[in-house]
């Protein structure tokens, strides 16, 4: 462990301890081949339970570990599913409780219960979390799909001295430079091996899963540790010793550093919570979020406070935040939601909204397929590229004709723009255009929270002459007709 991996007192240093202490006991256990009792099995698997509700990373070592221990002695099988339906089991409903998901962000053990996220969110989750163990700030669509990622990941993984390349290379070195002995026929030194075997297994589930260096420190001090314990064999009168001073070794370094990051930041006084600037997101449902700014930590803002925002999001009681939340989607599109979250202050093409916890009434508001908006003076625009998403929010049916004032742009080259209006796969209406004129659209106005319209441009389009945007039509305003000038 380093002071850069002990800012606090996280899961990342419990997990390390434990792996150090789980690896000292199988060693010693294969050492004597002895049939480990009863106290002997409640701790081991104590400690291995203990360490998965922790963190999951250490899953596959501890699980390898208990098998090794029930491989020497599986009467004591008894104490090791007791253990586990005890500390694994209030876990396990933990992870239900919070989320609906058994194991989280594992979508496979679920519980149809009121506050499930949708399975959708959680493989999201899984995705970026493998994605950001390998190359963070890339999309997990581009990282997961390659290796391209590996060349950026060893460069930087080379960086870390401590945590990494000195376990990794001594490991190695020992595994070489003593191949020959290791190798000997030993049958004590044939069940040492037993063990590295268990840490190589979980160094390969780990690159396999979420290669991030931070998930798999005690995994690479383990294989260094085993492999040098297993090369000082020949010394069998003081193995024992050597297993006990090597174990108390590792975790003393590790308490140092974390101490000495503690008292680095402590030793004058303890540092103020930092002064931290948020944004208000509102859900679909009205429910008010703070998000910061300019990081991922939320400090001492107003719950409920997330860096994600959910546009999803309700309350299960609006008048008790403690009740925790649900996600309840909605038939529209998620945009209308990002629509509502940019919305700004100043004018648009569309009508100028207050913003409230509630999406407007009749409100009108623009997706996806509109460039930026252009000011000249007291005039404003917006080109649209082939196809532009109008988003109407909170209908009472009293408008249904939507008036937009346009005109035809250089990429339709002097043709009439042929304008289709669709929501989803059925066509509105139809409508031919070339200068500037004010089309009227009747709308099949429901009513729906939110419905999506989209403008489809049918003409063959070229970049515009000197800009190289596709510039089809621009449109000055949009508004409901009773209102429009």
């Amino acid at each position: 462990m380093s002071v850069a991996y002990v800012a606090s007192i996280k899961n990342d240093f419990a997990i390390y301890l434990l792996s150090v202490i789980l690896g000292g006991l199988l060693l010693d256990l294969l050492q004597y081949d002895t049939k480990p009792d009863s106290y002997q099995a409640v701790l081991i698997g104590l400690l291995a339970f203990i360490g998965i509700t922790i963190k999951l990373s250490i899953a596959v070592f501890a699980c390898g570990v208990l098998l090794v221990v029930l491989w020497h002695n599986w009467r004591i099988l008894g104490y090791i599913i007791g253990l586990c339906v005890v500390i694994c089991g209030v876990w396990l409903l933990r992870g239900v409780i919070l989320s609906g998901y058994a194991i989280y962000p594992v979508s496979a053990v679920s519980v149809d219960v009121e506050w499930r996220l949708p399975t959708e969110i959680v493989e999201k989750e899984m995705r970026w979390i493998r994605s950001w163990a390998r190359q963070p700030h890339k999309p997990p669509t581009e990282v997961l799909t390659s290796l391209d990622w590996f060349d950026a990941w060893w460069r930087d993984s080379q960086k870390l001295t401590r945590e990494f390349m000195f376990p990794l290379i001594f490991g190695i070195g020992m595994f070489f430079v003593f191949w020959i002995r290791i190798w000997s026929y030993d049958r004590v030194r044939a069940r040492l091996w037993i063990g590295l075997g268990v840490v190589l297994i979980s160094l390969g589930y780990w690159f396999y899963s979420a290669p991030d260096i931070r998930f798999g420190i005690h995994l690479f001090w383990l294989f260094g540790m085993m492999s040098f314990l297993i090369t000082l064999w020949h010394i069998r009168r003081n193995f024992h010793l050597w297993v006990i001073g090597l174990t108390i070794l590792l975790m003393a370094d590790a308490m140092i550093q974390t101490y000495w990051a503690i008292y680095q930041d402590t030793k004058d006084q303890f540092p103020a919570y930092q002064d931290v600037e948020f944004d208000a997101f509102y859900s679909a449902h009205g429910v008010q979020m703070a998000i910061p700014v300019q990081s991922d930590q939320c400090w001492t803002a107003e719950l409920p406070c997330t860096p994600y925002p959910n546009p999803y999001i309700a309350l299960r009681n609006p008048n008790d935040l403690g009740d925790g939340f649900v996600t309840r989607p909605i038939e529209s599109d998620l945009g209308a939601f990002y629509a509502w979250y940019e919305l700004t202050e100043d004018s648009d093409i569309t009508p100028t909204y207050e913003r409230s916890n509630e999406l407007p009434a009749n409100g009108i508001l623009i997706g996806d397929g509109w460039h930026s908006l252009e000011v000249y003076g007291q005039d404003k625009q917006r080109w649209v590229d082939t196809g532009a998403e109008i988003f109407i929010t909170e209908p009472d049916l009293t408008q249904q004709t939507l008036c937009l004032d346009v005109e035809s742009g250089p990429s339709v080259q002097g043709e009439d723009v042929e304008l289709r209006v669709m929501e989803g796969e059925e066509m509105v209406g139809l409508y031919q255009f070339n200068e500037a004129k004010q089309l009227r659209i009747d709308l099949p106005i429901r009513d729906d929270r939110v419905q999506k319209f989209t403008l489809v441009v049918e003409n063959d389009s070229v970049p515009a002459p000197n800009d190289g945007r596709i510039l089809n039509f621009r449109v000055t305003r949009i508004d409901w007709c009773d209102s429009a000038p």
